[in-house]
């Protein structure tokens, strides 16, 4: 017996009568739960709750503004961002041919030196991070 023998008669049974209690029941119009006095309270105390939580976060979420008039009075604040690249390391991974012009497929690996400066505080920081590229680029002969 194959496998298209075995789904045709699989197709072709037929589902048997539900018994009669089942469609009784299912015919019977679904009861729905009441709405009871205490869970229509414990409703209105959970967003009680939840409006007091939220007033409170945006309350103590906000700027304090006694600090914004005083820095206005002062001088604003001065920042400066430096950042230096230096390449690291390169090495070709491969040299391929598009359209008659040659490419070399090369991985870069640089340092990136970043140093942020800031006059609230005063402020100093200075980052290190080491990336590395794929690169593809032209051969040029000389």
């Amino acid at each position: 017996m194959n496998d298209n023998d075995l789904e045709n008669l699989i197709r072709s049974l037929k589902p048997s009568p539900l018994p009669g209690d089942l469609k009784a029941r299912m015919s019977a119009e679904p009861m729905r739960p009441k709405v009871t006095g205490a869970r229509r309270q414990l409703f209105i105390a959970a967003a009680a709750a939840v409006l007091v939580g939220v007033i409170t976060v945006t309350t103590f979420m906000r700027p304090d503004r006694s600090a914004e008039t005083v820095s206005s009075d002062l001088e604003s604040p001065v920042s400066v961002i430096k950042k230096d690249s230096t390449l690291l390391n390169s090495r070709t991974l491969a040299i391929k041919e598009h359209n008659g012009q040659l490419w070399e497929v090369s991985e870069e690996e640089w340092q990136d030196d970043t140093l942020a400066l800031c006059s609230v505080g005063p402020t100093k920081l200075n980052s290190t991070v080491i990336r590395r590229e794929v690169v593809c680029s032209p051969v040029e002969f000389q």
